[in-house]
């Protein structure tokens, strides 16, 4: 896990409170996975965590992007949550099959900025009941 995940995932899982099971996913788990799992009475919701570069572009593996596609095809909960900055947002798996990327490397890349998307704003102080709805959880 690369450090700046490391103090998002910390900051993140601080929030989440009770009741909330939590695991990241180390990357045994095969290629495209996501590294994060959440359960909550007995809803499940899987999430790639990202962290922006200083302009907003967010880089993901070819595997995670078509992960997250099929994964929402089948009306699985997944997304991924990015930190820009200051800002969170949530980005539903849905959404991967509609956004514009741009091969950089070995890495499909979008823009947090330029997208054309008003993204779902996270506080990260949200209430343990407030970050259990917005996942989908409840």
């Amino acid at each position: 896990m690369a450090k700046h995940e490391r103090g998002m995932w910390d900051t993140f899982k601080r929030n989440l409170g009770p009741g909330v099971h939590a695991v990241r996913i180390e990357s045994w788990a095969g290629r495209g996975v996501p590294d994060t799992n959440l359960c909550y009475k007995s809803r499940d919701v899987w999430m790639e965590l990202k962290v922006a570069s200083r302009t907003g572009l967010v880089d993901m593996r070819a595997e995670q992007v078509g992960w997250l596609i099929k994964r929402s095809q089948a009306e699985g909960a997944c997304g991924v949550l990015a930190q820009w900055k200051d800002l969170w947002v949530w980005i539903p798996g849905h959404l991967f099959r509609l956004l514009d990327f741009k091969t950089v490397g070995k890495y499909q890349q979008f823009s947090l900025v330029d997208a054309g998307v008003k993204w779902p704003e996270v506080k990260t102080k949200h209430t343990a009941k407030e970050m259990i709805h917005w996942l989908g959880l409840s």
